[in-house]
């Protein structure tokens, strides 16, 4: 009820008893809107052609209606909440007068009575479509303390959506991190497992390769050694192995020297051998360079 009295004006009742007069009086050039309710005032006195004040007035996009009756009205002027007609001339019947009345863009710019008897349109009165009904919310919307009440209860909404807004946030991302951390419990775990799985099955894979790969020290020994023992019998001292290269410094007293650097020569798996004595009686530095 409270929206609807401020929507719409506090009498609905159209007065079709009372005979008001009618003036219409354009806003003046380059009137501001802050000046227009002091304007109004003061055109309600100085164009009121009774002694009474009794008076209804309407302010459209195109200035002042005023509606002036020597008694006071019964509710608002039928006139007022009639429907809007064309532009033009029209002769109007109402529920015991009937008027002469001129429109243009909506808005009655002249009305008076008149003894015609065959009126061209007869008065529908309907608030919704009332051409100037007063409505009290729109005279509220004009004040600025309504504005600042607007605004106020705006910024009351907005601050009561952001708190509401931060703590939802809040207890999102308390939840997400708990999620979080029990996830990465989980997730590490598993990662660590899946790591030692992909190393041991790196070593695997990589076993049978070594074998066969002769440029790692034991399958370098081997094929030395395997040669060293076809030629004779031997006590190795010292060994060093680097970037594929081997150093045996041996002893041996029956080693045929000769068959040994040509067995070795003949191996592909050796592209530079070389045999040398050293210091010691009965002691040679063996040189191979692996592929």
């Amino acid at each position: 009820m409270k929206l609807e009295r401020l929507v719409t004006s506090d009498s609905f009742e159209p007065d079709s008893v009372s005979a008001p007069f009618y003036q219409f009086k354009p806003y003046p050039g380059g009137i501001k809107r802050s000046e227009i309710d002091n304007w109004v005032i003061l055109q309600r006195k100085l164009l009121n052609p009774y002694q009474s004040l009794h008076c209804y007035h309407h302010t459209s996009a195109k200035g002042l209606h005023l509606w002036y009756a020597q008694e006071a009205l019964k509710g608002i002027p039928e006139t007022a909440l009639q429907q809007p007609l064309e532009n033009g001339e029209h002769t109007v019947k109402g529920q015991q007068h009937c008027y002469y009345q001129q429109w243009q863009h909506g808005v009655m710019t002249a009305c008076m009575q008149t003894s015609n008897s065959t009126p061209s349109v007869h008065i529908k009165v309907n608030n919704r479509v009332a051409w100037a009904k007063i409505r009290p919310l729109k005279t509220h919307i004009r004040r600025p303390l309504m504005w600042s009440w607007l605004l106020g209860f705006m910024f009351i909404c907005v601050c009561v959506w952001v708190v509401s807004a931060r703590i939802s946030l809040s207890v999102q991302l308390a939840h997400l991190e708990e999620n979080i951390a029990n996830k990465s419990d989980t997730l590490g775990n598993k990662l660590l497992k899946e790591s030692a799985l992909r190393d041991t099955r790196v070593a695997l894979d990589f076993f049978p390769v070594w074998q066969n790969e002769h440029g790692y020290f034991p399958a370098a020994f081997g094929l030395i050694a395997e040669s060293l023992l076809a030629n004779g019998t031997f006590t190795p001292n010292n060994i060093r192995w680097q970037n594929k290269k081997l150093e045996l410094e041996f002893k041996s007293t029956n080693m045929n020297l000769t068959a040994l650097v040509a067995s070795l020569e003949d191996n592909s798996a050796f592209v530079n051998v070389s045999l040398r004595p050293h210091n010691d009686d009965n002691t040679w530095m063996l040189e191979a360079q692996l592929q």
